[in-house]
């Protein structure tokens, strides 16, 4: 029930402002000052296993400050105002808004079903071989994340301005991004023993294989997120984003079930990074078709 209080949090967050704006700083700032306020509070209070309940707590609270402090920045600072919004102007904004809406519903089905399969075949010990390997690779997957909120609505912009210059810049974002996170993913792939050392010690060495299975997530997860959410959303391709992404996650649910309880952790892990190689591949092949080349050899 605390933790919950993090979903109205991020609702009331006005990311989606500060991104549509380009003042990314109120971003970053809100996040620096929450996580380094949450992260004090955490040391500061809690001390036994007994006070576990005083994280969600610190959490949720830390996150709705941010919240509120960044709708005090946006009235204050950026002299935003609250107006009415009439039925029919929603009603536009749903309608525009579907496709991406049940993408992302689509993302999470096939992203949480993956330990949630391991869960209805094994035991706690299986899927824990899983999760931590995936946490690992999420925390990763995060650094990414910062990149493709900033570049957006510029190349939205650059879209609505010229197509022929958005077209270049995302060569160039192509190019940089997966050589950074092909060199990451390469790391990670070569330091998944010592990671898994590190962080869970011996009781977790079948993770070391999961890790890296996925160690090559974030590299493909930035490309689709290029040819995606990048390029064939800001081209209003959301049909066909939204299709490419209920096939894959349809395709998805069926082979996690078959490798999973064949396979265990091993075959949920490959299960992912196929439909995730899968789904980059499908996106790219449809920007081809549209003759959209964001890879010149």
């Amino acid at each position: 029930m605390w933790f919950y209080l993090s979903v109205l949090a991020q609702a009331l967050f006005p990311i989606w402002l500060f991104q549509g704006l380009e003042t990314m700083k109120y971003i970053t700032y809100l996040n620096i000052i929450s996580k380094v306020i949450f992260n004090s509070l955490i040391l500061l209070f809690i001390k036994s296993e007994a006070e576990y309940i005083l994280y969600p707590v610190l959490q949720s609270t830390t996150s709705l400050a941010a919240s509120v402090l960044g709708i005090i920045i946006v009235i204050g600072s950026l002299q935003v105002r609250f107006s009415k919004v009439s039925k029919a102007d929603l009603i536009i904004q749903i309608k525009e808004g579907w496709y991406i809406f049940i993408s992302n519903v689509t993302i999470s089905l096939y992203t949480v079903s993956s330990a949630f399969v391991l869960g209805l075949f094994f035991n706690n010990r299986i899927v824990g071989y899983y999760s931590s390997a995936e946490r690992v690779v999420k925390a990763f997957q995060g650094l990414l994340s910062p990149v493709t909120q900033a570049i957006y609505p510029h190349v939205s912009n650059l879209f609505n301005t010229s197509r022929k210059d958005a077209i270049i810049f995302l060569r160039k974002a192509t190019l940089l991004v997966g050589v950074f996170t092909f060199t990451l993913s390469a790391g990670l792939f070569f330091a998944s023993d010592l990671i898994v050392d590190y962080l869970f010690k011996d009781a977790y060495e079948e993770s070391k294989l999961v890790l890296r299975i996925l160690a090559w997530v974030p590299f493909i997860v930035a490309m689709s997120n290029i040819f995606g959410i990048q390029t064939m959303l800001n081209l209003k391709y959301r049909k066909q984003f939204f299709r490419i992404l209920l096939i894959c996650s349809a395709i998805h649910l069926a082979i996690v079930v078959v490798l999973g309880y064949n396979f265990m952790h091993i075959g949920v892990a490959t299960s992912v990074l196929f439909t995730e190689a899968l789904i980059a591949i499908m996106m790219y092949r449809f920007l081809v078709t549209k003759r959209i080349y964001l890879i010149k050899l």
